[in-house]
């Protein structure tokens, strides 16, 4: 594994484990199933903000 590689996945580790301290620390009337949906939907935010995603025709 190459050194940019390791900080990437030290950067994305720690973006997560904020994000769900975050959003397990918010007040949602103790629903765990809407604590999961936001923190997924950042969680993907987070995502597709650092590894954009690949046009159709790329792919193709």
């Amino acid at each position: 594994m190459n050194h940019s590689k390791k900080i990437y996945t030290l950067l994305t580790t720690v973006l997560l484990l904020v994000n769900f301290t975050v959003h397990s620390a918010t007040d949602h009337n103790g629903s765990p199933v809407q604590v999961a949906k936001e923190f997924y939907s950042v969680y993907m935010d987070y995502y597709f903000r650092m590894v954009p995603p690949t046009p159709l025709y790329s792919i193709l």
